[in-house]
């Protein structure tokens, strides 16, 4: 067994790249149009289609959160890394969450969001199927954190007054990020992390 990672869907992880790397990720919630959507359930097209309905976003749930841990949690340790905790409740659900679950659990707020958390949890995550202890993994993480740095652009303010745009799938109002499913592809402790870049619009 190694530590597991969990992380939400902030971190526009692609769905093929976090099952090779056993990374568990929980959606956001999406509302669009007055109608909850689970992040992932509409396409971006059919997202981006539609940003003139009004589109926020909410964190998952404790309870939501627990689920993956409990699902995850193996006798080396789950580390949940969140989205910023200044930007969504994730962080604080996730802290909850981790008191509703037996065994080591660690919640990790990586202090970014969209491409720029992905590098944190990718680099986590590769550290963690090397083998790598639970305080390991979580130094690592923390040494990307601070080596990583989200920029970010809008095409206009008029969605951002309105409301807010998910963070994730890698479109507009995301950092994009393309790794290798390798370990040469990700981030490695002690070298410096690529910065990442992209769009980003505030996330609830």
């Amino acid at each position: 067994m190694s530590v597991s990672i969990v992380t939400d869907s902030a971190a526009s992880l692609p769905a093929d790249l976090a099952a090779c790397h056993d990374i568990t990720v929980v959606p956001m919630s999406l509302t669009l149009g007055g109608i909850s959507y689970r992040d992932g359930d509409l396409s971006l097209a059919e997202l981006l289609s539609r940003l003139d309905e009004g589109v926020t976003t909410s964190a998952p749930s404790p309870g939501e959160v627990a689920k993956a841990v409990e699902e995850s949690l193996g006798d080396d340790g789950v580390l949940v890394l969140t989205i910023a905790g200044t930007m969504s409740g994730t962080f604080h659900a996730a802290h909850v969450a981790s008191s509703l679950v037996d065994g080591a659990v660690r919640v990790f707020d990586t202090e970014t969001a969209a491409g720029a958390e992905g590098l944190v949890v990718l680099a986590a995550a590769l550290v963690a199927r090397d083998g790598g202890r639970l305080d390991e993994v979580e130094a690592t993480a923390a040494h990307v954190r601070d080596r990583v740095r989200l920029v970010a652009t809008t095409a206009s303010t008029t969605s951002s007054a309105a409301g807010a745009c998910p963070a994730s799938r890698g479109g507009p109002g995301a950092a994009s990020v393309s790794t290798p499913c390798s370990s040469s592809g990700g981030v490695t402790p002690g070298r410096s992390a690529p910065r990442s870049a992209g769009r980003r619009r505030s996330t609830a």
